[in-house]
């Protein structure tokens, strides 16, 4: 009884035990958190064994990879390593499961020389065009023209699976459009099976992927 009344005996004295023990509270929160964090990462495959298995995914070989750059982070309900690197012209970005090495999330874009060397001059820092990938392309109101187009939007959706490594029986499509980006006839061409949902940009002339990504469809969260 005492100890309350001299923690809330007056309306001043109960605003600064409220204050205190928000304080308190918040600083218990976050050490868990940073608790967590640590055993999740003591526990987990490691930053090496998370690129040498993203490398491989890729079939790049680690010497060739350019502007590696490996993150430990909580993403799809569990804890990852984002890795992100460019080899041959490409820009790869993955994210695996910390704990068992699964990849939950792949992409892939082709970049410009010079975007993979850096027109920016910025001490020999390789330029993957992040930012250009998520900007939203100048159309200036075109669309594709029947002359533009050599690739059938059929023999597309093959290219597609063929490489994604499945087959139309196991796939729902949920789009299949052609449009023009940065002046190119693209077709834009997504679906899902049950596991994972998978995004490819093909040139409409000449066949070529310009971008993929697939991502897993549902993670449970890692049990500490």
């Amino acid at each position: 009884m005492k100890i309350t009344e001299k923690l809330f005996g007056t309306p001043k004295k109960t605003a600064i035990s409220i204050i205190c023990i928000a304080a308190l509270l918040i600083l218990i929160g976050g050490g868990t958190v940073f608790a967590v964090n640590i055993i999740a990462r003591n526990t987990s495959i490691g930053e090496k064994k998370a690129q040498y298995l993203a490398f491989e995914d890729a079939g790049v070989e680690s010497v060739s990879a350019e502007a590696v750059h490996t993150q430990f982070d909580f993403e799809h309900g569990t804890f990852v390593y984002e890795i992100e690197f460019v080899a041959d012209g490409t820009a790869y970005e993955y994210d695996i499961k910390a704990s068992d090495g699964t990849i939950i999330k792949k992409e892939t874009e082709i970049v410009s020389l010079a975007q993979k060397h850096g027109e920016d001059n910025n001490k020999g820092t390789v330029s993957t065009g992040k930012a250009e990938q998520n900007a939203k392309p100048q159309t200036n109101e075109q669309s594709p023209k029947d002359n533009d187009v050599q690739i059938s939007l059929d023999a597309a959706k093959n290219m597609a699976l063929s490489d994604a490594g499945v087959s139309s029986s196991e796939i729902t499509y949920t789009k299949e459009t052609l449009d023009y980006e940065d002046g190119i006839a693209v077709y834009d061409i997504e679906f899902n099976t049950a596991e994972y949902e998978y995004e490819y940009e093909i040139n409409a002339v000449t066949g070529e992927i310009h971008s993929k990504d697939t991502e897993a469809r549902k993670a449970m969260p890692d049990s500490l």
